[in-house]
């Protein structure tokens, strides 16, 4: 609702509440929704709030600053998903949860990165080594990061941690990892080639869908499952290794490519081999 600069619900309502303009539950525990095009560049979530609502705050375009105190104890997925301005989350130290580091969202011990601030016009981010989850949503949409670093230490990739991030072209995948997410590199048009290092066992669906750019990949022979349309419109893929020795591509992920005949396809593994069988209802 690109317009709506304010909520108001009638005060005999006993399910609701409205406070400047932001929808909450009758008691205000709950922060539901925050007014999208409030002209507000900062906002702080009253005390009496413990849960914020995933997307309460998705498409705030004029927001910069959010703080959030004490009580918070939850808050749902997305909760600033495309937030363009926003450049700061500031947590209560007292927080039992969560913890903010520069302005991004941790949980407390600091071990999930839930949300990179994408107003920050930084290039390159170094996730640090506490970090053993990437979230859902974490670098949704960001349009500034062309590189980031991601510690040996992750182990998962959240459902589309990086989409949409369209001029991110330098991303190292550490042996940590063992999973990446559905959608988690969706429209990354800037990569050329990614690396899927052994330790993988599963790429979710849509996991590189429209990488239009993307030349080549390294499949681990580790990897068992491949999703629905994991590759799908990678227009330019013209090189996939693969280190095991034999691989079964029925009907995996690749629609919308090249003929099988302008990719070349090396196996560069000697060893006994993992068939990665077909979860796309498209055949290449």
């Amino acid at each position: 609702c690109t317009n709506l600069a304010s909520i108001n619900v009638d005060g005999g309502n006993p399910n609701y509440s409205s406070m400047d303009g932001n929808l909450f539950n009758k008691d205000k525990t709950t922060l539901i929704q925050y007014a999208e095009s409030k002209a507000d560049t900062q906002y702080s979530i009253p005390d009496s709030v413990t849960s914020i609502a995933g997307y309460a705050f998705s498409f705030c375009r004029n927001i910069t600053s959010i703080t959030i105190p004490e009580s918070v104890t939850n808050i749902g997925g997305a909760a600033v998903l495309y937030c363009r301005n926003l450049t700061s989350i500031d947590v209560d130290s007292g927080n039992p949860n969560y913890c903010s580091v520069d302005g991004n969202l941790f949980n407390k011990e600091k071990t999930t990165l839930i949300q990179y601030i994408i107003g920050k016009t930084d290039t390159h981010y170094t996730i640090p080594d506490t970090v053993t989850s990437i979230g859902e949503h974490a670098f949704d949409g960001c349009d500034y990061l062309t590189s980031v670093t991601i510690p040996n230490g992750v182990t998962s990739i959240g459902d589309w941690a990086f989409s949409g991030c369209l001029y991110l072209s330098d991303i190292t995948i550490p042996n940590s990892v063992t999973s990446i997410g559905n959608n988690a590199f969706e429209c990354c048009e800037s990569l050329t080639s990614i690396t899927i290092p052994n330790g993988v066992t599963s790429i979710g669906r849509s996991a590189f869908h429209y990488c239009i750019n993307l030349g080549n990949i390294t499949i681990s022979k580790s990897v068992t499952s491949i999703g629905e349309s994991a590759f799908r419109y990678c227009e330019n893929l013209g090189v996939v290794y693969y280190t095991g020795t034999s691989f079964d591509w029925g009907q995996m992920a690749i629609a919308g490519n090249r003929e099988l005949s302008d990719a070349q396809i090396y196996f560069l593994g000697d060893e006994s081999d993992i068939l990665i069988r077909s979860i796309m209802q498209n055949k290449w």
